[in-house]
Protein backbone atom coordinates (compact mmCIF):
# COMPACT_ATOMS: atom_id res chain seq x y z
CA UNK A 1 0.00 0.00 0.00
CA UNK A 2 1.66 3.22 -0.63
CA UNK A 3 1.92 5.60 2.26
CA UNK A 4 2.78 9.11 1.01
CA UNK A 5 3.69 9.60 -2.46
CA UNK A 6 6.17 12.80 -1.70
CA UNK A 7 9.74 12.15 -0.42
CA UNK A 8 12.08 14.74 1.06
CA UNK A 9 15.74 15.32 0.40
CA UNK A 10 17.93 16.78 2.84
CA UNK A 11 21.40 17.52 2.04
CA UNK A 12 22.53 20.39 4.29
CA UNK A 13 24.79 23.71 3.74
CA UNK A 14 27.69 24.50 5.17
CA UNK A 15 26.91 26.44 8.61
CA UNK A 16 28.77 26.74 12.10
CA UNK A 17 29.20 23.28 13.74
CA UNK A 18 27.34 22.14 17.19
CA UNK A 19 28.46 19.68 19.54
CA UNK A 20 25.69 19.98 22.31
CA UNK A 21 24.03 17.04 23.06
CA UNK A 22 20.33 17.62 22.00
CA UNK A 23 16.82 17.12 23.65
CA UNK A 24 14.21 17.33 21.59
CA UNK A 25 10.93 18.15 23.21
CA UNK A 26 8.37 16.22 21.45
CA UNK A 27 4.51 17.64 21.08
CA UNK A 28 2.74 14.87 19.53
CA UNK A 29 0.62 15.19 16.77
CA UNK A 30 3.57 18.31 15.47
CA UNK A 31 5.61 15.94 12.69
CA UNK A 32 8.02 15.43 15.60
CA UNK A 33 7.80 11.71 14.54
CA UNK A 34 9.78 11.86 11.42
CA UNK A 35 12.64 13.96 12.76
CA UNK A 36 13.01 11.83 16.03
CA UNK A 37 13.10 8.53 13.56
CA UNK A 38 15.76 10.31 11.63
CA UNK A 39 18.31 11.39 14.55
CA UNK A 40 17.43 8.01 16.38
CA UNK A 41 18.75 6.07 13.57
CA UNK A 42 21.56 8.74 12.62
CA UNK A 43 23.15 9.89 16.19
CA UNK A 44 25.68 7.26 17.66
CA UNK A 45 24.03 7.34 21.06
CA UNK A 46 20.27 8.02 20.83
CA UNK A 47 17.57 7.70 23.87
CA UNK A 48 13.86 7.85 23.27
CA UNK A 49 12.02 8.28 26.53
CA UNK A 50 9.15 6.14 25.90
CA UNK A 51 5.06 7.48 26.85
CA UNK A 52 2.65 10.23 26.58
CA UNK A 53 0.10 12.68 28.16
CA UNK A 54 -2.42 11.15 26.58
CA UNK A 55 -4.62 7.77 28.74
CA UNK A 56 -4.81 4.82 26.49
CA UNK A 57 -1.84 4.99 24.97
CA UNK A 58 0.54 3.51 27.41
CA UNK A 59 0.71 2.03 30.79
CA UNK A 60 3.61 4.26 31.93
CA UNK A 61 3.49 7.82 30.95
CA UNK A 62 6.51 9.11 29.53
CA UNK A 63 7.12 10.94 32.88
CA UNK A 64 7.25 7.91 35.08
CA UNK A 65 9.35 6.46 32.12
CA UNK A 66 11.67 9.18 32.76
CA UNK A 67 12.00 8.88 36.64
CA UNK A 68 12.72 4.88 36.22
CA UNK A 69 15.49 5.37 33.69
CA UNK A 70 16.96 8.32 35.13
CA UNK A 71 19.96 6.86 36.25
CA UNK A 72 20.76 5.32 32.80
CA UNK A 73 20.06 8.76 31.24
CA UNK A 74 22.53 10.63 33.34
CA UNK A 75 25.05 7.89 33.03
CA UNK A 76 25.06 7.18 29.20
CA UNK A 77 25.52 10.82 28.32
CA UNK A 78 22.94 10.11 25.17
CA UNK A 79 23.87 12.45 22.05
CA UNK A 80 20.03 12.91 21.39
CA UNK A 81 17.55 12.45 23.28
CA UNK A 82 13.54 13.02 22.22
CA UNK A 83 9.96 12.07 23.22
CA UNK A 84 6.62 13.35 24.73
CA UNK A 85 8.60 14.27 28.17
CA UNK A 86 8.29 17.21 30.10
CA UNK A 87 10.18 20.42 30.08
CA UNK A 88 12.71 19.92 32.92
CA UNK A 89 16.11 21.44 34.34
CA UNK A 90 17.35 17.93 34.40
CA UNK A 91 17.96 18.76 30.67
CA UNK A 92 18.79 22.33 30.75
CA UNK A 93 23.01 21.93 29.94
CA UNK A 94 21.72 20.04 26.50
CA UNK A 95 20.90 21.96 23.03
CA UNK A 96 17.19 22.01 23.04
CA UNK A 97 14.51 21.60 20.19
CA UNK A 98 10.83 21.66 19.88
CA UNK A 99 7.97 21.91 17.06
CA UNK A 100 4.62 23.66 17.81
CA UNK A 101 1.83 23.69 15.31
CA UNK A 102 -1.00 25.23 15.48
CA UNK A 103 -3.54 23.81 18.45
CA UNK A 104 -6.67 23.78 16.00
CA UNK A 105 -4.95 22.16 13.60
CA UNK A 106 -2.75 19.90 15.62
CA UNK A 107 -6.61 18.66 17.44
CA UNK A 108 -8.13 17.83 14.18
CA UNK A 109 -5.05 15.56 12.93
CA UNK A 110 -4.87 13.88 16.35
CA UNK A 111 -8.73 13.24 16.28
CA UNK A 112 -8.34 12.19 12.54
CA UNK A 113 -5.36 10.07 13.49
CA UNK A 114 -7.21 8.29 16.48
CA UNK A 115 -10.58 7.67 13.93
CA UNK A 116 -7.89 5.98 11.73
CA UNK A 117 -6.26 3.64 14.30
CA UNK A 118 -9.53 2.78 15.55
CA UNK A 119 -9.07 4.08 18.72
CA UNK A 120 -12.13 6.45 18.59
CA UNK A 121 -14.99 5.92 16.73
CA UNK A 122 -15.61 8.52 14.00
CA UNK A 123 -19.16 9.21 15.56
CA UNK A 124 -17.92 10.13 19.45
CA UNK A 125 -18.38 13.25 20.68
CA UNK A 126 -15.46 16.25 20.16
CA UNK A 127 -16.15 16.74 23.51
CA UNK A 128 -15.71 13.36 25.29
CA UNK A 129 -12.56 12.94 23.86
CA UNK A 130 -10.87 15.79 26.39
CA UNK A 131 -13.13 15.06 28.93
CA UNK A 132 -12.00 11.29 28.77
CA UNK A 133 -8.25 12.38 28.05
CA UNK A 134 -8.14 10.57 25.02
CA UNK A 135 -7.16 13.92 23.18
CA UNK A 136 -4.36 16.17 25.62
CA UNK A 137 -5.97 19.99 26.98
CA UNK A 138 -3.39 22.63 26.20
CA UNK A 139 -0.71 19.97 25.47
CA UNK A 140 1.61 22.75 24.64
CA UNK A 141 1.06 24.67 27.93
CA UNK A 142 0.78 20.69 29.87
CA UNK A 143 5.07 19.83 28.23
CA UNK A 144 6.43 23.67 29.56
CA UNK A 145 4.13 23.46 32.58
CA UNK A 146 7.21 22.41 35.09
CA UNK A 147 10.94 23.18 35.64
CA UNK A 148 11.53 20.10 37.86
CA UNK A 149 10.37 17.15 39.26
CA UNK A 150 8.30 18.21 42.08
CA UNK A 151 6.65 20.58 39.50
CA UNK A 152 6.30 17.94 36.86
CA UNK A 153 3.57 15.58 39.29
CA UNK A 154 1.26 19.11 39.73
CA UNK A 155 -1.79 19.15 38.01
CA UNK A 156 -2.75 22.47 37.54
CA UNK A 157 -1.51 24.23 34.38
CA UNK A 158 0.63 27.81 34.89
CA UNK A 159 0.54 29.60 31.71
CA UNK A 160 3.19 32.08 33.11
CA UNK A 161 5.62 29.16 33.65
CA UNK A 162 4.69 27.18 30.34
CA UNK A 163 5.63 30.25 28.29
CA UNK A 164 8.88 31.29 30.29
CA UNK A 165 10.01 27.94 29.94
CA UNK A 166 9.35 27.51 26.47
CA UNK A 167 10.71 30.45 25.79
CA UNK A 168 14.25 28.42 27.22
CA UNK A 169 14.45 26.79 24.44
CA UNK A 170 17.52 27.39 21.96
CA UNK A 171 15.14 26.23 19.16
CA UNK A 172 11.94 26.67 18.73
CA UNK A 173 10.54 25.96 15.14
CA UNK A 174 7.11 26.39 13.41
CA UNK A 175 5.81 22.62 12.28
CA UNK A 176 5.87 24.40 8.75
CA UNK A 177 9.40 23.75 8.95
CA UNK A 178 9.88 20.23 10.15
CA UNK A 179 11.79 19.73 7.11
CA UNK A 180 13.83 22.39 7.53
CA UNK A 181 14.73 21.59 11.13
CA UNK A 182 16.00 18.35 9.55
CA UNK A 183 18.21 20.15 7.29
CA UNK A 184 20.08 22.25 9.81
CA UNK A 185 20.52 19.39 11.94
CA UNK A 186 22.43 17.30 9.62
CA UNK A 187 24.05 20.65 8.70
CA UNK A 188 25.27 21.28 12.12
CA UNK A 189 26.13 17.86 12.92
CA UNK A 190 27.76 17.06 10.48
CA UNK A 191 25.29 14.10 9.95
CA UNK A 192 24.40 12.05 6.35
CA UNK A 193 22.61 13.50 3.91
CA UNK A 194 18.33 11.93 4.31
CA UNK A 195 15.99 11.40 2.48
CA UNK A 196 12.55 10.42 3.79
CA UNK A 197 8.99 10.09 3.95
CA UNK A 198 7.10 11.95 6.40
CA UNK A 199 5.32 9.67 9.13
CA UNK A 200 2.03 9.73 10.76
CA UNK A 201 0.58 11.22 8.03
CA UNK A 202 -3.31 10.55 8.30
CA UNK A 203 -4.94 9.31 4.85
CA UNK A 204 -8.96 10.68 5.43
CA UNK A 205 -10.04 13.45 7.14
CA UNK A 206 -13.06 12.47 9.72
CA UNK A 207 -13.39 15.97 11.79
CA UNK A 208 -16.77 17.27 11.20
CA UNK A 209 -15.80 21.41 10.22
CA UNK A 210 -18.66 22.60 12.50
CA UNK A 211 -18.62 25.87 14.60
CA UNK A 212 -19.46 23.85 17.54
CA UNK A 213 -16.65 21.50 17.05
CA UNK A 214 -13.78 24.51 16.82
CA UNK A 215 -15.51 25.60 20.01
CA UNK A 216 -14.83 23.24 21.59
CA UNK A 217 -10.78 23.00 20.42
CA UNK A 218 -10.99 26.25 21.39
CA UNK A 219 -12.30 25.99 24.86
CA UNK A 220 -9.69 23.02 25.69
CA UNK A 221 -6.76 24.82 23.87
CA UNK A 222 -7.23 28.52 25.35
CA UNK A 223 -4.08 28.29 27.11
CA UNK A 224 -2.04 26.99 24.06
CA UNK A 225 -3.89 29.36 21.42
CA UNK A 226 -2.35 32.61 23.38
CA UNK A 227 1.07 31.03 22.92
CA UNK A 228 0.76 29.93 19.59
CA UNK A 229 -0.69 34.01 18.85
CA UNK A 230 2.76 34.88 21.27
CA UNK A 231 4.90 33.19 19.32
CA UNK A 232 3.59 34.13 15.74
CA UNK A 233 3.17 37.98 17.18
CA UNK A 234 6.98 38.11 18.13
CA UNK A 235 8.01 35.73 15.65
CA UNK A 236 9.88 33.59 18.39
CA UNK A 237 10.67 30.78 15.95
CA UNK A 238 14.10 29.75 14.88
CA UNK A 239 15.35 31.43 11.84
CA UNK A 240 16.88 29.15 9.80
CA UNK A 241 19.84 30.63 7.77
CA UNK A 242 19.56 31.21 4.15
CA UNK A 243 22.54 30.13 2.60
CA UNK A 244 23.64 29.13 -1.41
CA UNK A 245 26.74 26.95 0.13
CA UNK A 246 25.76 23.12 -0.07
CA UNK A 247 28.07 20.80 1.72
CA UNK A 248 29.53 18.21 -0.10
CA UNK A 249 28.61 14.31 1.34
CA UNK A 250 28.59 11.15 -0.10
CA UNK A 251 26.85 9.37 2.41
CA UNK A 252 22.66 9.24 2.09
CA UNK A 253 20.34 8.05 4.76
CA UNK A 254 17.53 6.64 3.42
CA UNK A 255 14.16 6.53 5.39
CA UNK A 256 10.83 4.74 3.22
CA UNK A 257 8.29 3.84 4.21
CA UNK A 258 6.96 1.84 1.41
CA UNK A 259 10.40 0.29 -0.27
CA UNK A 260 12.84 -1.51 1.35
CA UNK A 261 16.35 -1.49 -0.03
CA UNK A 262 18.52 -4.30 0.99
CA UNK A 263 15.75 -5.36 3.41
CA UNK A 264 15.60 -2.52 5.23
CA UNK A 265 13.37 0.74 5.23
CA UNK A 266 16.27 2.46 7.31
CA UNK A 267 19.69 2.54 5.62
CA UNK A 268 22.89 4.79 5.28
CA UNK A 269 24.07 4.04 1.07
CA UNK A 270 26.18 5.77 -1.38
CA UNK A 271 25.59 7.81 -3.31
CA UNK A 272 25.41 5.68 -5.97
CA UNK A 273 22.85 3.89 -4.39
CA UNK A 274 21.10 7.15 -3.45
CA UNK A 275 20.89 7.98 -7.41
CA UNK A 276 19.44 4.05 -8.30
CA UNK A 277 17.14 4.64 -5.12
CA UNK A 278 15.75 8.03 -6.73
CA UNK A 279 15.69 7.44 -10.45
CA UNK A 280 13.42 3.79 -9.00
CA UNK A 281 11.03 6.52 -7.35
CA UNK A 282 11.06 8.61 -10.01
CA UNK A 283 10.09 6.50 -12.64
CA UNK A 284 7.09 5.18 -10.01
CA UNK A 285 5.62 8.64 -10.02
CA UNK A 286 6.62 9.46 -6.70
CA UNK A 287 8.30 12.90 -6.43
CA UNK A 288 11.18 14.37 -4.20
CA UNK A 289 11.53 17.49 -2.79
CA UNK A 290 14.40 19.02 -1.97
CA UNK A 291 14.90 20.95 1.53
CA UNK A 292 16.55 24.70 1.43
Amino acid sequence: MIYDKKYYLCEGYTTKKLKDKIIFYHQIKSGGTSVSNVFLSLFKKPYRILGTHIKNYYYKSEYENYLNNINQISQNNYDFICGHINFLEFFKDRFSITAIRDPIDRAISHFNMLVENKVIDENISFEECYKKEIIPINPITQMFNASNSEEALLSNLDFDTALKNLKKIDLIVNFENIDRLINYIISSYDLPNVLYQRLKKTKVNRFKKTKINFNIIKKYNELDLEIYKILTKNNLYFNFPNTANKRSSSKYFLYSVDFKVENHNKLLVSKDEFNTFSNFLRKNKFSIENVL
